[in-house]
């Protein structure tokens, strides 16, 4: 919230390799026909584990809590395992809103997002907001795509902005018409309703003309 406010002038920042350890791991090339191993096909690959942190990913489900409880699935490409534990269906990521100057904010991305206009600028207008770019920080585009599981088939590789890219704008709409409409919204151009181009709303200290 600080950093929201405008009121963070500096901050620390913490080593992902301080909460990554080193799992290397050995395998065996098998033939597809007779399921044996193959020679000179011993292969070693490099995987990292977090340890000393947790992520969380929330997802709503078609099942009753007591059926999910404990339950182990798969998750991702690479099928890793997961344990299931249910938080209740009004548990929100929730982030408050700052008390916003008038004639500036700043838009602040937590999850990638698509953009139409020129790849990477958020279109504003889309919600009734008049504003104007001054600068943007945005990171290298990331390239999504994965798998149709319905049509069974690879899914288009789309151009993304990164999360925690940040765009400065000047505006005379009011703060409350700002934070109402875009603070804790998505203003992906595509898939918002996955949870791309979560925006939340901040402070910017322009200089002055």
């Amino acid at each position: 919230m600080n950093y929201l406010d405008g009121y963070l002038d500096t901050t620390n920042a913490l080593q992902l390799n301080d909460f990554v350890k080193s799992e290397p791991k050995v395998g065996i090339g098998r033939d597809n026909i007779t399921r044996t191993a193959e020679d000179s096909l011993l292969y070693r690959v490099d995987m990292n584990r977090l340890e000393g942190v947790e992520l969380r990913i929330i997802a709503k489900s078609l099942y009753q809590e007591n059926d999910i409880a404990q339950s182990i699935v798969h998750l991702g490409g690479e099928t890793k395992l997961i344990q299931l534990d249910p938080i209740g269906s009004n548990t929100k990521l929730k982030i408050d809103k700052p008390n916003l100057n008038k004639d500036s904010f700043k838009i602040y991305l937590s999850t990638p997002a698509f953009f139409t206009k020129l790849g990477w600028q958020p279109d504003l207008s889309r919600f009734n907001i008049n504003a104007r770019l001054v600068a943007a920080c945005v990171g290298k585009p990331l390239h999504i795509g994965g798998y149709d599981m319905l049509n069974n088939r690879p899914k288009p590789m789309l151009k993304a902005v990164p999360a925690g890219s940040v765009y400065y704008y000047e505006s005379d709409e009011s703060p409350e018409k700002i934070l109402s409409q875009l603070h804790g919204q998505s203003i992906s151009d595509f898939l918002p309703e996955q949870g791309y181009g979560i925006a939340f709303i901040g402070n910017v200290k322009l200089p002055k003309k």
